[in-house]
């Protein structure tokens, strides 16, 4: 897999990786248009994203797929995971063309059930690219960097499958 977008994908914004030749390049975070449109905040964010992708093709998509757990180990209003979900299908939709292959795991799947910030510092640990590229962004959206890197090193199997 020689190039690979990876996107924690989000109603507001959605965090992004990249990835050539297995080696993490840019991470960031992508937000969305001020409209309270969901179809407008997630076609802009598709768009971001293929402005993003080189006109070369042949990348690996992996986005998170959004699943509901029991009520013991969910937070929030699961309703809130179907706009998610509306999200991360525009954005597939709209950047098929540049993929050759759409990877789409649960969390479970590529981080399993590990904390947050235990994650996220094995992050730092095996890609010590990941938390200069994380810096950039503002402390509120950090998590979404590092799990889109997280997801990112999952598919290049450099993290647990």
């Amino acid at each position: 897999m020689s190039r690979l977008i990876a996107i924690d994908p989000g109603v507001k914004m959605c965090g992004f990786a990249k990835f050539i030749g297995g080696r993490l390049v840019d991470a960031g975070v992508l937000r969305a248009t001020k409209t309270k449109e969901l179809n407008d905040k997630a076609q802009y964010m598709a768009y971001l994203i293929t402005q993003y992708m080189s006109i070369i093709g042949g990348y690996t998509l992996a986005i998170e797929r959004m699943r509901v757990y029991n009520k013991l180990q969910q937070k929030g209003d699961p309703n809130d995971l179907l706009d998610v979900a509306y999200v991360s299908g525009v954005i597939a939709g709209r950047v098929a063309r540049y993929t050759h292959k759409i990877l789409t795991p649960t969390a479970r799947e590529w981080k399993g059930t590990i904390e947050k910030p235990i994650h996220h510092e094995r992050i730092k640990r095996d890609c010590p690219q990941a938390e200069p590229l994380a810096q950039k962004t503002a402390k509120t959206y950090r998590h979404n960097v590092y799990d889109a890197i997280g997801l990112g090193l999952w598919a290049i199997e450099r993290i647990g499958r």
